[in-house]
């Protein structure tokens, strides 16, 4: 199933179209990638789905390594889901907190839909400095670790979920892998 909130969507594209550094942040310039390059080896990742990639930063950097695919309905450079591909993992950071909380059920159950063998999900849980077009916030679900940790038990109950508080940084680390 296909995210479907035309309406975040198109707010999403224009904040991408009218703010050129919104959605870039995610390569080996701005960030410590080593919990992710970690993540990945040990769980043989080849194939990757980055889910809400933005503008496609972090896709690029990987596929340095791996055969990495971005995904982001407002950028149409990667308005595809790639259904066809089946993939070792699949990656989802800094997404969460932007979909309505009455709509992150959809939302995590069309991911796992993929059937991969393992998943890493970066929660922000705080509020953006940005806004959207329409005046909300960009982070319209912030929740703590122990919300967002029944969350993921619940929809990935036949995997592992490993949840990982980073309070310095206000974000949260998600693995979750076969048992």
């Amino acid at each position: 199933m296909t995210y479907k909130n035309k309406h975040l969507i198109d707010q999403y594209t224009t904040l991408h179209n009218t703010n050129k550094g919104y959605g870039n942040g995610y390569n080996d310039t701005t960030l410590n990638l080593d919990h992710l390059n970690n993540f990945l080896k040990a769980y043989e990742s080849k194939r990757i789905l980055d889910y809400g990639c933005g503008k496609g930063d972090l896709t690029k950097y990987l596929n340095k390594s791996y055969d990495c695919y971005g995904y982001d309905p407002a950028i149409k450079e990667f308005d595809n889901e790639y259904r066809g591909i089946d993939f070792d993992t699949i990656l989802c950071l800094d997404v969460l907190e932007h979909i309505p909380e009455a709509e992150l059920d959809a939302l995590l159950n069309n991911i796992k839909s993929y059937k991969v063998d393992s998943l890493y999900f970066i929660v922000s849980t705080r509020y953006a400095k940005t806004k959207l077009p329409d005046g909300r916030n960009c982070h319209e679900t912030v929740k703590p670790k122990e919300w967002w940790e029944k969350l993921f038990k619940t929809t990935f109950s036949d995997k592992a979920v490993v949840v990982i508080d980073q309070p310095s940084l206000k974000q949260i680390r998600v693995l979750i892998h076969e048992n």
